[in-house]
């Protein structure tokens, strides 16, 4: 580096002498002075900024009242001096020398004129660092060591007055303060970290027990290999010489002492105070009034697991929770699950951190929120509202059964008011007109032309409504006879052994229409206790409207692409109330109950396409379902039946951590339709029973929502929730591919699914995009960040998961995987990991 002239040395440089011109021009002419006298006095600087250790010439200019230079002021010489002297020197002729980073201000007067100036005392970076040792050995108990360090810029040249930061990587061995002074804490190794800038470099600290004629004496320790939890035995001498005061430490960590004697102690790690890290010798410490010893043990934190590629694992031991070893080389999807089992137990707030390389662990941290969550459903409200009402009926033995008229005549039906705070107290009456009368059901029109200014087709819908029932009849009632008997309580009910359902524009008027079909538990109970009740097996369904330009023809085909799915779902739920209220049995939980329904449509897609339990049936098979809603004359008739399912799972798959498969957690959130559905379904995939004789149990048995569910599946709730989320994510996708059978639907190609409807509604075709939702070739997107991260999972809500890929490392290295709260508590109880290693 370029060095300024000594004071003295008598160059000036050229600009320097144009800024010396220049300021006496700006300085200006005042009255008639003697030319000696002094007005003003500058400091002209060559620069600003200074660096720690360089010489700065300052060069006084010395102005009179004329606005004249004076080279001898009649005054006296400039004198010099440094207002901060610890950071800047300034000598007798104006010499500055930086001695350290900050501000340096100077002063040069002239009698008692004065002028002072501000420097920026500025340091390149440091590029290197040369620490004064690259190790010391310290004995315990005994003294401190100083350590020191040299930063040089990229140049290499020393950097004066640069801070140093100084760390240490254990410091329950050896601690280190803000001025590099170590001191050792127990016997061990640790690693002291010096740090300027970006630049860094490492001190190796061994510290060893000081000899002494009265410490302790370790002749063994058994077992070699210690680990959280391990109990180990030290044999010896003089362990515990005066009957108190002995201490053992692992790695400078506190072990619990069970046996102490003079001869002989047993001591047992603690499992909730320990880092992640690999597998190592360390030193086990004895301390007694005596002294100090030490001899050398295995330490193992991780547990060493090494799945197949293919191979997955779902984490539910203390232990793997707390820390896991993984090969490095390998890349792994780490879901990170929250296992709670109803969304009212809270969601969790996660830390996921990952570094690479060899002995650095890849941590979670996590706590518990107390977040309530929200939920707010219309057809879900309906649900929850026949719950309540099931639960608070009274005793009665009065019946009141619905009568229906014959063909062509007109019966009263009343609708619960589904807009109640009560649906089974109030209601609205109908004249109901009978259109078709099966071996099943009844199907009854409301006689209303209108629903305000809209026009209704009271009366020109014989057709399709025959249709319908004769489809209901035929294709949809082996279908729901496969979760149970919907006329189970028939013989207690009207005794029509068929359900009535009953078309009404009422059903258009309540929730906003936003409830096409309903079922309700007033129905199975006498007026007496709900005097909403019809006293039969019932379902309510909207009517098609003529609003727009539509015409008649086209309000009906997309009625009746709508209806035909909603019928199948709401006749499960038929079968599902009458087979439990029949039992004394509590009603199904929602969400697991809507999941069956969405299986009631999803055995009608069989029953109308190829698709199969077992077929791993693709997009082309349901595409029907899209082309029949555009009005494709190829596919008119096709009814939705899947898309509306495969629409829930996507919202689901592209949010996982936020939503749930157990119910909904915000207004308007209707994902849990299809994440719920695919939770059964990959349980029915993978469960040793038959489908009807899984559904059938789940319809009649007691229990009710997880619990009923892991009964059918013969899994825990953990292993489901964990192997069904790794499955979502590599279903037919040829980069996930896995031998496992759990980690696939064997029922439908997921994949296949999602880029046909990202291919026909979203950008990944050539028509233009129609649904915002299918926005590319699959919803599920694991976060991927590179080389060491830390991210945040928040609100992992019950149910919900966050997928995490965890890319390889070098050949030989090693993954450290731990699972804790933030104050390195044991994981929340609901917080559980998925692991699948893809190559």
């Amino acid at each position: 580096m370029r060095r300024f002239p000594a004071p003295g040395a008598g160059l000036v440089p050229a600009k320097w002498l144009f800024g010396l011109t220049l300021l006496a021009s700006l300085l200006g002419c005042e009255s008639a002075i003697a030319p000696g006298d002094v007005r003003r006095v500058a400091i002209v600087l060559y620069s600003d900024t200074l660096r720690p250790g360089v010489l700065l010439q300052a060069l006084a200019v010395v102005v009179n009242g004329a606005g004249e230079v004076v080279d001898d002021p009649s005054a006296g010489p400039v004198k010099w001096k440094s207002l901060t002297p610890t950071k800047l020197s300034v000598d007798a002729a104006g010499g500055l020398l930086a001695l350290a980073p900050g501000v340096g201000v100077v002063r040069a007067s002239v009698g008692r004129v004065v002028a002072e100036r501000e420097l920026q005392l500025v340091n390149p970076p440091a590029v290197t660092l040369v620490p004064s040792t690259d190790s010391v050995s310290l004995i315990l108990p005994g003294s401190t060591a100083q350590l020191s360090a040299t930063p040089f810029d990229a140049s290499g040249q020393e950097i004066i007055g640069a801070p140093l930061v100084w760390t240490s990587d254990a410091p329950r061995i050896a601690s280190v303060n803000a001025l590099g002074v170590v001191t050792p804490v127990a016997v061990g190794r640790a690693v002291i970290r010096v740090f300027a800038d970006g630049a860094s470099r490492d001190v190796i600290v061994r510290v060893a027990p000081a000899p002494s004629a009265t410490a302790p004496m370790i002749a063994s320790i058994s077992p070699a290999l210690i680990g959280p939890g391990t109990t180990f035995t030290i044999r010896g001498s003089q362990l515990q010489p005066t009957g108190t005061g002995t201490s053992v430490y692992v790695d400078g960590r506190p072990a619990q002492l069970l046996t102490v004697n003079d001869s002989l102690i047993t001591a047992r790690l603690n499992t909730t105070t320990l880092p992640c890290l690999p597998t190592a010798t360390v030193a086990v410490q004895v301390t007694a009034l005596g002294g100090v010893a030490a001899i050398s043990a295995g330490l193992e934190l991780a547990p060493q697991r090494a799945p197949a590629v293919g191979e997955a694992l779902v984490l539910t031991g203390a232990g793997d929770l707390r820390c896991l070893e993984l090969p490095g080389e390998g890349e792994y999807l780490v879901s990170i699950l929250n296992t709670a089992r109803a969304l009212g137990a809270g969601s969790l707030n996660l830390s996921f951190e990952a570094r690479a390389g060899i002995a650095t662990p890849l941590s979670i941290q996590a706590v518990a929120s107390s977040a309530t969550p929200r939920v707010s459903d219309a057809h879900l409200a309906i649900m929850e509202a026949s719950r309540k009402a099931l639960a608070e009926r009274i005793s009665a033995s009065v019946m009141s059964e619905l009568q229906v008229a014959p063909i062509g005549e007109l019966t009263a039906v009343r609708v619960p008011n589904l807009d109640a705070a009560n649906i089974c107290t109030t209601y609205r009456s109908i004249q109901a007109r009978t259109v078709y009368a099966g071996s099943r059901v009844y199907i009854v029109e409301d006689t209303a032309t209108r629903l305000g200014s809209t026009p209704l087709l009271a009366g020109q819908m014989d057709v399709a409504i025959q249709r319908l029932g004769a489809e209901i009849d035929n294709l949809v009632w082996p279908i729901i006879t496969r979760f149970g008997d919907p006329l189970v309580m028939d013989g207690r009910l009207d005794g029509n052994n068929r359900i009535v359902i009953a078309l009404t524009p009422e059903l258009n008027a309540m929730r906003g229409g936003a409830v096409f079909g309903a079922v309700v538990t007033c129905d199975f109970f006498a007026r007496s206790q709900f005097a909403a009740s019809n006293f039969g097996e019932m379902l309510y369904l909207q009517v098609p409207t003529l609003s727009g330009d539509l015409d008649a023809a086209v309000a009906i085909r997309r009625w009746r692409h709508t209806v035909r799915g909603t019928v199948a779902h709401e006749l499960k739920h038929v079968v599902s109330f009458a087979e439990r209220i029949v039992r004394n049995l509590p009603l199904e939980e929602s969400w697991l109950e809507e999941a069956t329904a969405q299986h009631a449509e999803e055995l009608f897609t069989r029953a109308l396409t190829s698709a199969s339990a077992t077929g791993d049936t693709e997009y082309a098979t349901i595409r029907c379902e899209i082309l029949a809603a555009r009005g494709d004359g190829t596919c008119a008739d096709t009814p939705a039946l899947m898309k509306p399912t495969f629409d829930g799972l996507w919202d689901f798959l592209s949010a996982p951590s936020a939503r749930s498969p157990l119910g909904a957690l915000t207004g308007g959130d209707f994902s849990y339709y299809g994440s719920g559905w695919s939770l059964l379904r990959w349980a029915m995939d993978h469960s040793a029973t038959a489908e009807a004789t899984f559904t059938q149990q789940l319809t009649v048995n007691p229990q009710s929502g997880v619990a009923n569910l892991e009964a059918r599946a013969g899994r825990t709730w953990e292993q489901m929730l964990g192997r069904w989320s790794l499955a979502l994510a590599t279903d037919g996708r040829a980069a996930t591919t896995s031998a496992d059978p759990t980690l696939r639907f064997p029922s439908w190609n997921l994949s296949s699914i999602f880029a046909g409807l990202c291919g026909d509604l979203g950008p990944c075709g050539t028509a233009i995009a129609t649904d915002t939702r299918y926005s590319r070739a699959h919803p599920l997107q694991a976060l991927a960040p590179v080389g060491n991260f830390t991210l945040t999972v928040s609100e992992l809500a019950p149910g919900g998961f966050q997928l995490v890929r965890v890319t390889p490392g070098a050949a030989g290295t090693r993954r450290f995987i731990s699972l804790s709260a933030t104050n390195g508590a044991p994981p929340p109880s609901t917080a559980r990991l998925a692991i699948l290693r893809v190559n």
